[in-house]
C-alpha cells in the first residue's frame, strides 16, 4: 500500500471513490454542532492546502480533478492526467471564490477522482504568490516536484526543484532499502515561511527541507522512519512543529506531532493519540492545534476512514489531544484570521466538492476531555 501523497492513499481514494458512490455521495452531513460553524464556500476541486495572503483573503491549493490523458508509471499504474489544477482566492466574509491562477497539472485515478498529484499548498513571500506541487516527471513532463513562483506578468516559474534534490539525496530508510513504499522524487505535502525561507514536509520521504530565498534547497532534518509527515506550523521563532498520518491502518498512536528543533532537527514526539493527523496550525493565544482526516473504520466493506470524524483538536503540554470541534470529514488542514478558524472539508471531494467551514470564537470553544 503507498502512503498518503497529497492527501489519500491512491489504492485507499480508488475504494473511497468506489465506496461512497455506491452509498449515495452527493451529500455529506454538516460538522457537529460542538461550537457555531458555518459553512462558507463550496465547489472546490480538491483543496489540499490555504493559507491567509496579504490582502486578508484566503487562498486555497486545489490539486485538480486529473484529466484525460491516460500516462502508465510502475508505480501507480494508469493515471488520467490533465491542467484542472488550480488556486482560488476566498473573500473570508462573504465565501466568494475567485481564481487566481489555473491550468496547473493534475493526476486523476479516473472517474474525476484526483489520484495522488497535483497542487499541494500555497504561501508568500514578498506579497508573492508560491506555490508547491507532487508529482514525478512521468506523469508531468518539466513540471517537476518543486515550488514554483507566480510572477508579475502572471506566467509561473520553477523556484525549487524539490523532485531533483530528494532523488540525488535520498533519505535514509530509502537508501537502506527498510522503506518499500518509494517515491524517488518525494511527496511534498505541504509548506510554511519563516525567516525569509519556506520549509516544506515530505510525505513519502519523511524529511522537512529548507529552501532558501534564492532557491537552494537543503535537508532541515530526515525522520529515520515512514510515520508518513503531513502537516508543518511554526511560530516566528523557536522549533517547528510537524503532523504524521502514519502508515495503514492508521492507528492512533501513529497520528503524531513532533517539535523539530530549530535550527538543528532534533526531534522530540510531544503529542499522539488520535488517527491520521494531516494538518497543523497556531491559533488564538499561540496555542497549537491539528487536524485528523477521521477515526478509522474496522468495515472491510466500508470507507476506510468513518464519515464525520475529522476534528481540530489542541495539543496539549501532557502529549494528549483534546477536541475543539467536529464533525468534519476527509479535510487536509485550517488555518485562522484572528479568533476564527477555516477549515477545508472533504478534500478528496468523496462527496461532491471541497468546502471551507468557519468556526467563530475559537477561542470560546471549550476543549473536551484529553484523548488518552
Amino acid at each position: 500500500m503507498r502512503p498518503f501523497r497529497l492527501a489519500l492513499l491512491p489504492l485507499v481514494l480508488l475504494a473511497l471513490g468506489a465506496i461512497f458512490a455506491n452509498t449515495g455521495r452527493a451529500t455529506h452531513a454538516a460538522p457537529q454542532a460542538d461550537g457555531p460553524k458555518t459553512l462558507l464556500t463550496t465547489g472546490l476541486l480538491n483543496p489540499r492546502g490555504i493559507k491567509v495572503g496579504p490582502d486578508g483573503m484566503l487562498y486555497v491549493a486545489e490539486a485538480g480533478s486529473g484529466g484525460t490523458t491516460t500516462v502508465t508509471t510502475p508505480d501507480m499504474g494508469a493515471v488520467m492526467v490533465g491542467n484542472t489544477g488550480r488556486i482560488s482566492k476566498i473573500n473570508p466574509t462573504t465565501g466568494e471564490r475567485t481564481t487566481v491562477l489555473d491550468g496547473l497539472p493534475s493526476a486523476g485515478a479516473g472517474g474525476g477522482d484526483p489520484e495522488a498529484d497535483g497542487t499541494a499548498d500555497v504561501a508568500f513571500l514578498d506579497n508573492t504568490l508560491y506555490y508547491l506541487t507532487t508529482g514525478n516527471e512521468t506523469i508531468f513532463p518539466g513540471h517537476p516536484a518543486g515550488i514554483y513562483k507566480l510572477q508579475v506578468d502572471g506566467t509561473t516559474k520553477l523556484f525549487a526543484n524539490l523532485g531533483a534534490f530528494t532523488k540525488a539525496n535520498p533519505v535514509e530508510t530509502v537508501k537502506n532499502g527498510s522503506q518499500a513504499d518509494v517515491d524517488e522524487s518525494g511527496n511534498p505535502y505541504a509548506m510554511i515561511v519563516r525567516d525569509r525561507s519556506f520549509y516544506v514536509v515530505d510525505g513519502n520521504q519523511n524529511q522537512v527541507l529548507a529552501v532558501t530565498e534564492t532557491g537552494a534547497v537543503s535537508r532541515l532534518v530526515d525522520f529515520g522512519i515512514h510515520i508518513v509527515t503531513t502537516g508543518i506550523a511554526s511560530q516566528a521563532s523557536g522549533p517547528l512543529f510537524v503532523a504524521t498520518l502514519g502508515e495503514g491502518p492508521f492507528l492512533p498512536e501513529d497520528g503524531r506531532v513532533y517539535q523539530v528543533g530549530f535550527p538543528t532537527g532534533t526531534l522530540t514526539q510531544i503529542a499522539s493519540g488520535v488517527s491520521s493527523l494531516t494538518g497543523l496550525a497556531f491559533g488564538p493565544g499561540g496555542k497549537l492545534y491539528a487536524q485528523s482526516f477521521g477515526d478509522t473504520s474496522d468495515d472491510p466493506n466500508g470507507p476506510p476512514w468513518i464519515p464525520g470524524t475529522g476534528r481540530i483538536l489542541k495539543v496539549n503540554g501532557d502529549g494528549t489531544l483534546s477536541t475543539i470541534t467536529s464533525g468534519f470529514s476527509l479535510g487536509t488542514t485550517f488555518t485562522f484570521i484572528g479568533d476564527t478558524a477555516y477549515v477545508l472539508n472533504d478534500s478528496v471531494n468523496a462527496f461532491g466538492t471541497g468546502e471551507i467551514w468557519k468556526v467563530p470564537n475559537f477561542s470560546s470553544i471549550q476543549p473536551g476531555p484529553p484523548i488518552v
